[in-house]
């Protein structure tokens, strides 16, 4: 679909008992940001609470499709994203296609995994790499930030999102793993943004202890923090420059 027609856009929200409010921040300036670049599109928004992601998700796609949504674009509400994002994922033109995400847990990961192409059936981490741009194929990944199209729901069995017993591996599988899933045994091709993914963010809790302090140690010594200083300051008067104190 192009750019240049009019567009219904269904932006769905799962969410639990509250919403970050940087998530807020973040879903207002895209919407306004969007309705200034695209006047031609109309945003339909839709927040489903329940303590059931797959429960949310189901009923968010049924509903945007029902209200006749082009595309479904899910953002989960504990996630970061720049004011662009939904014709970011919608320019591709693809099915499906999502941001690659940080978990947030440690050992922190990527979500997005492929395909080993020498044993299919083992999964490799995509790894973050700013080499990498535009789009890659993939097995699966994280549902936090995707753009579907709504004629892929039509090609997938109910309920698209489910969160089956796995006895195998005594666990149940996640919603967004089941879906993947539904989506290879379809044929749908699955890609991720590389560029989007690198301004994703995913908003989470920890309690911060004296080995963290330990551990932020040794990783500043190696050089892993630079990216993130900020400007110095200019020496005025023959004075030091203020130092800038992170929170």
């Amino acid at each position: 679909m192009s750019a240049n027609r009019p567009r219904k856009v269904g932006i769905a929200l799962p969410c639990q008992d509250q919403v970050d409010s940087w998530f807020m921040h973040d879903l207002f300036r895209a919407g306004a940001y969007h309705a200034f670049a695209f006047p031609q599109d109309e945003l339909i928004l839709s927040m489903h609470q329940s303590a059931f992601l797959a429960e949310s998700r189901n009923e968010l796609c049924k509903g945007l499709i029902e209200q006749g949504a082009d595309y479904v674009i899910f953002l989960d509400t504990d996630m970061r994203f720049p004011q662009n994002v939904f014709d970011q994922l919608m320019q591709h033109d693809l099915p499906v296609v999502a941001a690659n995400c940080a978990k947030r847990r440690r050992p922190i990961s990527a979500t997005a995994r492929k395909e080993d192409p020498t044993n299919p059936a083992k999964l490799d981490m995509v790894w973050p790499d700013k080499e990498k741009q535009g789009i890659e194929k993939i097995a699966v990944v994280g549902t936090a930030v995707m753009c579907i199209k709504s004629e892929v729901f039509f090609e997938l069995e109910y309920p698209w999102f489910h969160t089956p017993w796995h006895p195998e591996d005594q666990r149940f599988v996640g919603e967004d793993l089941y879906f993947c899933a539904q989506l290879k045994k379809a044929g749908v091709g699955l890609y991720i943004d590389h560029g989007l993914s690198w301004h994703i963010g995913h908003i989470g809790q920890y309690t911060y202890r004296m080995d963290d302090v330990l551990a932020e140690r040794e990783m500043a010594r190696i050089g892993m923090w630079d990216h993130l200083k900020p400007p110095q300051a200019e020496t005025t008067n023959g004075r030091e420059p203020l130092i800038v104190a992170a929170r």
